[in-house]
């Protein structure tokens, strides 16, 4: 928002040549940054100003920056009917004087009034196309009241430290598992996987960087979504070697071959991703676009690595250093399961859970969604005795309470600190009360309730379900051009499927205490898109091996291939 303001400047007297004790009552001193346009220096010039002005940006029915005769730009300002009577009176009495254009409490210009003027104006000075046009843009949003800060708190993180400490150890256990087995299963094949996933991640962290972007928490989520599917490229690049290896080919046919037939189904599987998050991206706001950003970069990110990165360690070591022996351990023999035997109890147990999730969803709607989705009340509370966060979260029938989210907030200038509790409508003095139970020592005291509104609002959470219905739409489309239309319909059916399932047991299994909170969260936006980028990724793998191998072997029966 901008106050823009048209102030009366001094008529002789000037900063530099007045004492302290000179100044003029009822005047300010304000600086204008002038740049020489020869030599792009830039110089201050101060003036005194009058506090009180002469008209206000209400006057302004519309501005717009354009270019001047010698190359300059300049925002032109049209007025008010009301705006241009009082700009006249204000511009007669200023003839052949400066008048003071203040933004924001910054001087941007003071030229001098050659003549009456009434509908029409223009602010001149050292403008680049970009400055105007800003300056433009929030002129034609001008407030006549400023702003005043009345408070400023230091906010902590979402995640308090115990949660980013478990969350840490989480990704930890993980990493060292995923290495641990691929370079055990696939020897130097994992080894060169897992540099390649290394590098992928460091490519999409430093392009992020380079744009400017913070990495949230569903930019998280499709980080690991984009450094799972590309170790997932990986051990499809080194099966295909191990079967060339089986069929008694050479480590360096095994390697050409290997790579050659899986291209396509990386590149598939990773052009249906991309649709998804440009989509996302294109479509949705807040997190939905985060996570549609993040996971775009990284799809890139992935297939340059699985393609070139993993391609050109893989031939440094087979044809350069000569390795013969590649892979590790064949811990999976290729064995012949009859999956179809099993089709139709999988498929009714499988649509029994999903129509039971749901129904459950549909049943609990009024209490499944949290405090990001509905809003709730964020409690003010002070205390003598801090307690931690970790201590609070787990305390003793806070869980009759639903959703409790506590975070210390600091008021800036102050030592002092204040506890912030936010839950459900008027559930917060019930979760104070257990609280002063439990920590007496702490002698919480309340300041004060506000009901808050929803993180994720109504138009965010539509936004990202319209998103999602064009992805996969879009899906549909790419799948019917590259294989055909009944795959597309598969697809979209099986990442429907998947994302139904999770959402129904998730609160099913909350509903029946196998977990604190069946509630949706901002997290869980992003999981559920984690599961569509990742559902589709799959499908399509097994779609690709299903056309090549019907490639390969036409008159072969269709439920044998699969």
């Amino acid at each position: 928002p901008a106050r823009l303001e048209f102030k009366q400047v001094h008529p002789s007297l000037i900063p530099e040549t007045t004492a302290i004790e000179d100044y003029p009552a009822g005047y300010e001193v304000l600086t204008e940054e002038i740049e020489d346009r020869r030599s792009g220096e830039v110089y201050e010039l101060s003036r005194f100003v009058k506090k009180i002005p002469e008209a206000t940006g209400d006057i302004i029915k519309t501005a717009f920056a354009s270019q001047t005769q010698t190359g300059g730009f300049q925002i032109n300002l049209e007025m008010t009917e009301e705006g241009a009577k009082r700009f006249r009176l204000v511009t007669e009495k200023l003839v052949n004087k400066p008048l003071a254009i203040v933004l924001d409490g910054k001087l941007y210009s003071a030229p001098t009034i050659n003549e009456p003027l009434s509908k029409n104006a223009q602010i001149s000075g050292s403008f680049s196309q970009r400055e105007a046009i800003d300056l433009a843009n929030v002129l034609n949003n001008p407030l006549s009241v400023e702003l005043v800060v009345d408070e400023m708190f230091e906010v902590g993180p979402t995640l308090a430290e115990d949660t980013r400490n478990s969350s840490n150890k989480a990704v930890q256990l993980g990493g060292i598992l995923v290495v641990g087995f691929m370079i055990l299963y696939y020897f130097f094949g994992g080894l060169i996987a897992v540099l390649s996933a290394i590098t992928n991640v460091i490519l999409v962290l430093g392009i992020l960087a380079s744009l400017g972007a913070t990495l949230t928490l569903p930019g998280v989520a499709a980080l690991v979504l984009t450094l799972g599917m590309g170790v997932d490229a990986n051990i499809l690049i080194l099966e295909r070697i191990r079967e060339e290896r089986l069929l008694g080919k050479s480590p360096e046919s095994s390697l050409t071959n290997g790579f050659n037939k899986v291209i396509s189904t990386i590149l598939d599987a990773n052009v249906t991703t991309l649709i998804t998050a440009l989509i996302l991206f294109w479509l949705g706001t807040g997190p939905v676009k985060g996570f549609g950003l993040t996971m775009a970069i990284g799809i890139v990110a992935s297939v340059f690595c699985a393609l070139f990165v993993t391609r050109t360690l893989a031939d440094l070591l087979v044809n350069k250093l000569k390795v013969k022996q590649l892979l590790g351990l064949n811990l999976l023999p290729k064995k012949k399961i009859d999956f179809f035997k099993f089709r139709k109890p999988a498929f009714l147990l499988s649509w029994i859970i999903v129509i039971v999730g749901v129904s459950s969803v549909v049943t609990q709607k009024d209490s499944i969604l949290g405090i990001d989705f509905t809003g709730g009340d964020e409690m003010t509370i002070e205390y003598t005795e801090k307690m931690s966060i970790e201590d609070l979260m787990q305390t003793e029938g806070l869980a009759s309470v639903g959703e409790f989210n506590p975070a210390y907030q600091k008021l800036l200038g102050e030592d002092k600190e204040i506890l912030k509790i936010q839950t459900r409508f008027d559930q917060s003095r019930e979760a104070l009360s257990i609280l002063q139970s439990a920590f007496p020592q702490a002698n919480f005291v309340e300041v004060g309730v506000n009901q808050i509104g929803a993180s994720v609002s109504q138009g965010i959470q539509m936004n990202a379900l319209i998103s999602v219905l064009c992805a996969l739409v879009g899906i549909l489309l790419y799948v019917a051009f590259r294989f055909e239309i009944g795959y597309g319909v598969g697809a979209v059916v099986a990442t429907i499927h998947d994302v139904l399932m999770t959402i129904g047991l998730f609160v099913l299994l909350g509903s029946m205490g196998f977990f604190v909170s069946g509630q949706f969260t901002a997290p869980m936006l992003a999981a559920i898109l984690m599961i569509v980028g990742y559902s589709i990724n799959d499908t399509i793998v097994v779609f690709d091996r299903i056309r090549e191998e019907l490639e390969m072997n036409p008159g072969m029966n269709l439920k044998a291939i699969i």
